[in-house]
């Protein structure tokens, strides 16, 4: 009835900053829920995993015949704004024809490169995966340094001959959920007010002057991302700061090659470097500091992914940029992204992930 994981200290809360130990807002073992009204009534169920991720249990002995993939990376990978049978590691897997393939959804919403860094460090050693394909996302860009991992992780294992229910009652204590085999009702990712998280509880007589009228009361409910606001703005300026990710993905490549474990690296651009259709949803979000004019077509917001596809080839990592495919279809008009809402559809999730599939495939990458 109160299922445990096979590690008591492995746990996403020690790589996402958005689930601190300090606020005992673990995730794993429950569902949670992200929506979006303005795009959708549908509300996203995410079913956490013992780790806290989205996906089915991991265990730590890899399946006889089974190629391990890590699929790494933010809430694209994690699938925000589609469900949970519609995300780039189910793509991957639905691909493959054979059933060779065991495909682990590492995806953490709102984590970047140094959480990764820490996250692959941790867990290669573990889990052992025969691949890992890091997936970046354009605000992967905007760190200030990169942090290298200082520590590694030194697996301790749940005693299964410890009295259960002494085990539950020091769970409790530690604020961590207690696991039933039953679901019980997802709560929401996005704060609400008065939640001291949501920015408006705080600050709506400054925002307001910023977020149009319609769509105020949805970031208020946690029906829209609060965190939407002035985004382009932010964004805007750290497009243009220099960044190398070399010394961070050649540190993935030698840690990855001591575990003899094959590495990749897929790009995922943001809709504004290659669409100006989406502009008119952004801006009800940013009203004073963005004006009509506002675009990031320009050549010198695109410098961040050449130099990654630059960093990749000297160090001869296989890469893939998705950059062609998302502009080929929305040329067409086939849009990939919602539209308060800067995420994809579950849709273009699953397509993504064929399109890694059979990038890995044609690199060799695949066992078969």
């Amino acid at each position: 009835m109160f299922p445990l994981p096979e590690l008591s200290n492995y746990d996403r809360i020690n790589y996402s900053a958005l689930f601190k130990v300090d606020d005992k807002r673990f995730v794993r073992d429950q569902n949670w829920y992200w929506s979006s009204l303005l795009d959708t009534n549908t509300q996203f169920i995410h079913k956490m995993n013992r780790y806290g991720f989205r996906d089915k249990e991991w265990e730590i002995l890899k399946p006889k015949g089974k190629q391990r993939i890590m699929v790494v990376g933010d809430s694209f990978v994690e699938g925000i704004m589609s469900s949970q049978e519609k995300t780039i590691p189910k793509g991957l897997k639905k691909a493959d024809a054979k059933g060779d393939l065991e495909v682990m959804n590492c995806g953490m919403m709102g984590i970047s490169l140094n959480e990764y860094l820490k996250f692959i460090t941790h867990s290669v050693p573990v889990f052992k995966p025969d691949l890992v394909v890091l997936c970046l996302f354009t605000n992967d860009f905007f760190l200030d340094s990169i942090i290298f991992p200082n520590t590694d992780l030194q697996p301790q294992y749940y005693n299964t001959y410890y009295p259960r229910l002494f085990e539950l009652s020091r769970q409790i204590k530690k604020g961590s959920p207690v696991k039933w085999r039953w679901s019980f009702d997802a709560k929401p990712f996005i704060p609400y007010v008065p939640r001291k998280a949501n920015p408006w509880t705080d600050h709506a007589d400054v925002l307001k002057e910023h977020v149009s009228s319609n769509v105020i009361p949805h970031m208020k409910k946690g029906t829209l991302n609060p965190y939407r606001t002035n985004q382009l703005f932010a964004e805007e300026k750290k497009l243009s700061r220099k960044i190398s990710f070399y010394k961070a993905l050649s540190y993935l490549k030698n840690f990855l090659s001591k575990h003899k474990t094959k590495f990749a690296v897929v790009y995922i651009p943001a809709r504004h470097l290659i669409t100006n259709h989406y502009f008119q949803y952004d801006r009800q979000a940013c009203l004073k500091l963005c004006d009509d004019n506002m675009s990031f077509l320009n050549q010198k917001y695109h410098q961040h992914y050449l130099d990654l596809e630059s960093d990749c080839g000297q160090l001869n990592i296989p890469y893939y940029d998705l950059l062609g495919f998302v502009r080929k279809n929305e040329k067409s008009g086939k849009h990939l992204y919602w539209n308060y809402d800067d995420h994809m559809r579950g849709s273009s999730y699953l397509k993504i992930g064929c399109l890694i599939h059979d990038f890995l495939k044609k690199e060799k990458l695949l066992s078969n």
